[in-house]
């Protein structure tokens, strides 16, 4: 299924083609289940852009390196 999202860093839309149902979407989206619960075959940072729109390469460093 194609999912699309807006990156919170970048504010640029990125749209990934993921194995998940219908189903599974509306379980998660109608608070039925947590992401985690309804996407558990995807790898996390996949649940993370389906959650909050963040794709691996733009996640913030988490901390500066003096």
């Amino acid at each position: 299924m194609l999912i699309t999202r807006i990156c919170p860093f970048t504010d640029t839309s990125y749209s990934l083609d993921l194995p998940i149902t219908e189903e599974e979407l509306q379980d998660w989206m109608l608070g039925n289940k947590t992401a985690e619960q309804a996407f558990s075959r995807l790898p996390k940072d996949m649940i993370r852009f389906v959650k909050d729109g963040i794709r691996p390469e733009d996640y913030p460093d988490e901390y500066d390196r003096w």
